[in-house]
């Protein structure tokens, strides 16, 4: 897929911190990332994507309401017919500080399916373990893979 890189966000493609330097490290790489594809302070869009009925559904509900998030569509999962998927959005200004409760909490797994889209169409999507970013323009990835290239897994598919 061009302009997609995945980060791991601990050495080793470890998942999880398991001491506090650890956690620190997770929330430094995600910050780092998230400050190289949409641009420290930068307008975007944060998305929260929550299927009715999640296991964590206390946990989104408090993410929608810390940070203002609006009902914006929801559809059917393909797969699933019992499943329905609500998309809550709001613009903010990128910041891994102002972040980093939310990303601790994507981090240890806590919620799922956080995007942030930039102006320019990038994509940062951080999960347990590491970082799904799109670069638009694609070309952007090539400074941002030799950027954090430690943090790139040696697989030759890049997962």
């Amino acid at each position: 897929m061009d302009g997609w890189l995945r980060f791991h966000t601990l050495p080793g493609s470890k998942r999880y911190a398991d001491t506090p330097g650890e956690a620190a490290e997770v929330l430094r790489r995600v910050s780092a990332v998230g400050d190289a594809v949409l641009g420290r302070e930068a307008r975007c869009q944060l998305l929260l994507i929550e299927a009715y009925g999640e296991f964590h559904a206390d946990a989104y509900r408090k993410v929608r309401e810390a940070f203002g998030l609006i009902p914006a569509w929801s559809f059917d999962d393909p797969e699933d017919d019992e499943l329905v998927w609500a998309v809550h959005k709001t613009q903010v200004g990128w910041s891994g500080a102002a972040f980093a409760p939310l990303l601790s909490m994507i981090a240890d797994d806590e919620i799922a399916n956080v995007l942030w889209f930039s102006e320019s169409g990038s994509v940062f999507a951080p999960y347990d373990g590491g970082i799904d970013v799109f670069m638009r323009p694609a070309e952007r990835a090539q400074s941002v893979r030799a950027r954090f290239a430690d943090w790139l897994s040696p697989r030759p598919d890049g997962l």
